[in-house]
């Protein structure tokens, strides 16, 4: 009967190549990831620095003085960086059982 070729049959060097070679496969993975991470972080961060800048630009101006329309332009095309807007807060009066 002969044998059938197959990972089983594979001698010692072999197998080790090809664990090497799994590895080496997961730490570029890890590298590359960790790599795109680090460039998504920066990006974010000038992001919301972006925005942060405009709102404080529009929040720091007088009642009657011209706002830059770029603040509006920068925090009303904001479709990623989550914002809570309101204008009015009411509590309701009675106690909802």
């Amino acid at each position: 009967m002969d044998k059938k070729p197959g990972i089983i049959h594979l001698g010692f060097g072999y197998k080790l190549l090809l664990f090497l070679v799994a590895i080496l496969i997961a730490g570029f993975s890890l590298y590359y990831t960790n790599k795109l991470v680090n460039k998504l972080k920066i990006s974010e961060k000038k992001r919301i620095e972006l925005w942060a800048s405009a709102y404080m630009d529009i929040l720091s101006t007088e009642i009657n003085a011209p706002v830059s329309m770029i603040s509006f332009q920068i925090i009303g095309e904001n479709k990623n960086i989550p914002a809570v807007s309101y204008t009015h807060l009411t509590l309701p009066t009675k106690r909802i059982v």
